[in-house]
């Protein structure tokens, strides 16, 4: 059976146990394809049949939509994102109840990749950690001033796309434990009946692990754990026990970063995670201007630019700071001459080789009377050794 008569067959399949698929919902968006899974609900790829435009839709669980906190999770999650208008918040376009009584909420769709996925090879370059963490900031920043805590940052939730010619361009989503303080919404009740501690315990904020009251400044500690991971490539604090990640959240410092994170970075992070809400950088505003004083020293324009030959490394237009050649194994089993770490080409034509010059002092001198010279140096400094050797045998004293 080929590739794609395999998938065929895995959609059928899909389709037969999803009723949802390839149906319309609402009357404007055609379910194509399960995205995605939870205990909570599914995330389908729809079309938008008038528009032509592919959209995200999340489906609660029919169970679920009976539960009256979980609806008022949903909602909570459709009004914020609908709320905050930013180029790295994922949007949402339209909510409600199917006819069967379950809620949607439909969003911008995003192709890209999770930053927990971008996270699998380990840490990454201290300027891309800050690019990704600047731009969470600032989705932070707009929904801070909408009103609206996230309380679950975690890599799972920043999607990173790549959009005109920009990689690692951040959409932040899943605002379904948000915090929503604007006016309109003093009156709902208080979500506590699920969890008053509710997130996930390896980004969680020590006031809200520790089931108190949080405000904006609990996502910036949620920042600290994602730029610390990659700029380490491991979160600070993990473990298989929830309760005790939850703990050590509560209590310890965190591990040191890498002894080459750049000193400004360092400090940034430790602000972030400081234990006490007040002693941390207080705004996102002020972490993306944190972030837009260090990176120019990161990415300073007098450094070397540096140019991939082969397997080795050099920097352009700076003879003397040649990295060494890296030479294959391969090449060293088969005996090859190497340059660069490259394979050599043919040798060359004698008469080319004995034009190549170099350069001594203000002069070009060839390269063939420098191999003489060097040759009658070593010569002369042997004979010297000769020499030196037979005036001392024979000055000696002999013994009879």
């Amino acid at each position: 059976m080929t590739t794609n008569a395999r998938l065929d067959e895995a959609q059928r399949t899909a389709a037969a146990d999803d009723p949802l698929i390839g149906t319309v919902l609402a009357s404007r968006y055609r379910v194509e394809k399960r995205l995605g899974a939870g205990g909570m609900g599914t995330v389908y790829l729809a079309q938008h049949i008038k528009l032509q435009k592919p959209m995200a839709v999340k489906v609660l669980h029919k169970e679920m939509s009976t539960v009256t906190e979980v609806v008022a999770r949903f909602e909570r999650e459709a009004i914020a994102a609908a709320r905050i208008d930013h180029p790295n918040v994922v949007a949402a376009t339209d909510f409600g109840t199917l006819e069967d009584g379950c809620f949607f909420l439909v969003l911008e769709y995003i192709a890209g990749r999770s930053l927990r996925s971008a996270l699998v090879p380990g840490a990454m370059s201290a300027h891309r950690a800050l690019h990704i963490a600047r731009q969470i900031a600032d989705a932070l920043s707009a929904a801070h001033d909408a009103g609206i805590v996230h309380r679950d940052l975690k890599p799972e939730n920043v999607m990173l796309v790549d959009r005109r010619g920009r990689s690692d361009v951040v959409k932040v989503l899943d605002f379904g434990i948000a915090k929503v303080t604007w006016e309109d919404a003093r009156g709902a009740p208080q979500l506590t009946r699920l969890g008053a501690v509710f997130g996930t315990p390896e980004y969680m904020a020590p006031e809200q692990a520790a089931g108190l009251s949080v405000d904006a400044r609990a996502d910036l500690y949620a920042l600290g754990i994602l730029l610390f991971e990659m700029l380490d490539g491991r979160a600070p604090f993990e473990g298989s026990d929830p309760v005790a990640v939850v703990q050590r959240q509560i209590r310890d410092a965190p591990p040191p970063l890498p002894p080459k994170t750049p000193p400004d970075v360092v400090a940034l992070v430790t602000r972030l995670l400081a234990k006490k809400a007040d002693e941390r950088v207080q705004t996102a505003a002020e972490v993306v201007r944190r972030i837009d004083e260090i990176l120019p020293r990161i990415d300073a324009p007098d450094a070397d630019p540096v140019t991939s030959v082969g397997d080795a490394t050099i920097a352009v237009d700076a003879p003397t700071s040649l990295a060494l050649p890296v030479v294959s194994q391969t090449d060293l089993d088969r005996g090859l001459p190497t340059v660069l770490g490259a394979r050599a080409p043919d040798a060359e034509p004698i008469d080319v080789a004995l034009k190549r010059t170099v350069l001594v002092g203000t002069m070009r001198v060839p390269l063939w009377l420098t191999g003489l010279a060097a040759m009658g140096a070593v010569v002369a400094v042997l004979l010297g050794v000769v020499l030196l050797v037979s005036l001392l045998g024979d000055s000696a004293p002999r013994v009879r």
